[in-house]
């Protein structure tokens, strides 16, 4: 395995990388169409990864990121480990309307003002290999909208539905990392965004959205060497 040093690694698709997330937990996830990676609920607190099979069905979720998360997480390229075959990309997104405000969340009974959220989302068809038909209602960014509006009453029809925000560090090394503490696909941009009651362990997640000194230390403290 090749560890990534604080530089940008080639982007090739299949790659497999391993991601170093707080307190020495390590994620697999793979490259797929740049910038879409596939990140798969297989959690280690080693680096080694024999005998582990990459299956669709252990996707966790899959994300457009930014170089800047590459460059700036702990990333190790995975050799050995065979690639997940054919993955083909989502076709349901949700698209946030930006609004000029920040808006305020409750995590453990205490109010938190957030920005870069938007008053409305919209679930939205974006086949990504489609291409970018004339009738596209935002210049190409999707085809056609499925729920215009999402209402509480939607909550459980977009559940599995990404963002089409691009990720950065560390916010998304922390919501790793509470996949990793609840087993499962767990998804603060969308609670936040859809006006969810948040769990505690959000915490430390809404720390970074705030620029709280302590949660940026808990990252680039332990990733500076």
């Amino acid at each position: 395995m090749i560890e990534n040093k604080k530089r940008a690694i080639p982007w090739k698709s299949g790659k497999v990388i391993s991601i170093r997330l707080r307190n020495g937990v390590y994620v697999l996830a793979q490259m797929v169409r740049e910038p879409y990676l596939v990140f798969f609920n297989h959690f280690k607190e080693e680096n080694s990864w024999k005998g582990v099979t990459l299956k669709e069905e252990n996707i966790l979720f899959c994300k457009a990121v930014t170089r800047q998360f590459l460059r700036s997480s702990p990333v190790t390229i995975v050799k050995d480990l065979e690639p997940l075959f054919d993955y083909r990309l989502p076709k349901e997104w949700i698209y946030s309307h930006m609004g000029g405000h920040p808006i305020t969340v409750s995590v453990k009974g205490q109010e938190r003002q957030v920005a870069g959220f938007g008053r409305r989302c919209s679930l939205v068809l974006a086949d990504k290999d489609s291409g970018q038909p004339e009738d596209n209602p935002l210049m190409g960014l999707f085809q056609a909208y499925i729920i215009p509006d999402i209402k509480e009453q939607d909550w459980e029809r977009v559940g599995q539905a990404e963002h089409m925000s691009i990720e950065v560090f560390p916010t998304l090394n922390e919501r790793l990392y509470l996949c990793y503490l609840y087993g499962k696909n767990i998804n603060p941009e969308q609670d936040i965004s859809l006006g969810k009651p948040l769990l505690d362990d959000y915490e430390t997640y809404v720390d970074i959205l705030t620029n709280s000194r302590e949660a940026q230390r808990l990252y680039l403290g332990e990733y500076e060497e």
